[in-house]
């Protein structure tokens, strides 16, 4: 029985993606054949398709999944594999929860990555302000003053760190994640 050995695990902003489009529609439906409508063309398919096209190994993670996480002296261990880093493609709206646990993670040592932009805000009206207020401190904890590298903003947390760019082979490289072919 073999075992995974992807290096990277790609958040899915599904949670961005019911809020961003929520003026528009309140019922998305993701599915195949309406793919262009919700998937082509987004940060996460497009970080997915370069990993995929340059020889990165990785597997998709969401909010709930990203709660079951813990890191290890191997890095961030899932029910199955161990992988490297987790990616974050551009997105403005994340679960205080979800940006709390990246926290924790880094804290423990993880490598916590954001394609672009970290997220800006929570997704939903519910509770608003306290969800603003956990979401605030943990951004504020992952991204303090950091140092710049090739383009990468890296910040120290705790015994990991939150690493921004605009580049995606730049960033994976500046956390040590190197392609397969």
């Amino acid at each position: 029985r073999g075992i995974p050995a992807n290096d990277v695990l790609l958040y899915w902003p599904v949670h961005h993606r019911w809020r961003d489009k929520a003026d528009e529609a309140m019922l998305h439906h993701f599915q195949g054949h309406n793919a262009n409508e919700w998937l082509y063309g987004t940060p996460f398919h497009n970080a997915a398709r370069t990993m995929r096209d340059r020889g990165y190994t990785y597997d998709y993670i969401a909010d709930r999944q990203i709660g079951t996480l813990a890191v290890s002296g191997r890095g961030i261990e899932t029910a199955g594999e161990t992988c490297r880093a987790i990616l974050v493609p551009g997105c403005r709206f994340m679960p205080a929860a979800t940006m709390e646990k990246l926290e924790k993670l880094a804290r423990g040592g993880a490598s916590v990555l954001f394609l672009g932009a970290p997220p800006e805000d929570v997704p939903g009206l519910g509770n608003l302000d306290r969800e603003r207020a956990r979401f605030s401190l943990a951004s504020k904890s992952l991204f303090r003053a950091g140092t710049v590298r090739n383009g990468v903003t890296v910040s120290t947390v705790g015994k990991g760190r939150a690493m921004v760019g605009n580049d995606l082979e730049t960033l994976l490289a500046a956390a040590g994640v190197r392609r397969e072919f």
